[in-house]
């Protein structure tokens, strides 16, 4: 391997020495400098004496990022035909595109069962459906169950989260609940077993309810990542 030397900065590294020698600990960090990426060792070799290995990662990090996004391509495309395009792994733009159509009727946290049943009964109050026949009410109805589906999994696997309601303008009249979470986020290669799987569930990330969502719901939206979960249910009333 050639070794290179790279500028990096005087004070990052003074800090980084200092910490090390004063507990006598190896520190580790990822350092971003001038477009790349470091992964800087500072070791204590004896009292006073100290020395600090630095690895480029940038092209290793940038590998890492491309198969993420590979897979996530693979299983978007993957769902969406397998569920008929009721399911959508969203990426980032659309995440934050989608998130914001329409106008919020209901907004609110959830972090227990009780914060459901009030959720429920402010969107029957704040929905107003003026068809009131057995099928409109089997719509309202069925859509708020999914809505609770997705409110008791951030409860399950997140400890709670934050919900809105949304309403998209035009016709027919489309709803868009979402759910967001902070926890761990869901595995690629646990949603299509969710997605297909009547009862199917995983301890730390996808609960049961999610066949049911898809099977009840127009589009079912979902991303996932280091920062928690987003789901989306899309409906017409």
């Amino acid at each position: 391997m050639e070794e290179v030397r790279v500028g990096l900065p005087e004070d990052f590294l003074t800090g980084g020495i200092q910490a090390a020698l004063r507990e006598q600990a190896a520190k580790r960090e990822l350092l971003e400098w001038d477009g790349r990426y470091y992964d800087v060792h500072f070791l204590p070799v004896s009292t006073g004496l100290g020395s600090i290995l630095a690895l480029d990662v940038t092209d290793v990090l940038w590998k890492e990022r491309h198969r993420h996004d590979y897979e996530r391509k693979v299983y978007r495309e993957v769902m969406y035909a397998s569920t008929q395009g009721h399911l959508i792994v969203m990426n980032d733009d659309e995440k934050e595109q989608w998130m914001q159509e329409g106008s919020v009727i209901i907004q609110g946290t959830v972090k227990d069962p009780l914060d459901i049943r009030k959720m429920r009964l402010q969107a029957k109050a704040a929905l107003k459906v003026q068809d009131r026949s057995t099928e409109a009410l089997k719509r309202e109805n069925m859509f708020l169950l999914c809505a609770s589906e997705a409110l008791t999994n951030a409860i399950k696997h997140a400890e709670g989260g934050e919900y809105w309601l949304r309403e998209i303008p035009g016709k027919p009249r489309r709803i868009r609940f979402w759910v967001a979470d902070s926890g761990d986020g869901i595995a690629l290669e646990d949603l299509p077993k969710a997605a297909l799987m009547n009862g199917y569930s995983t301890s730390d990330s996808l609960g049961s309810g999610f066949f049911i969502m898809l099977h009840w719901c127009n589009r079912v939206m979902i991303w996932s990542g280091a920062e928690g979960t987003v789901v989306g249910l899309e409906g017409e009333l």
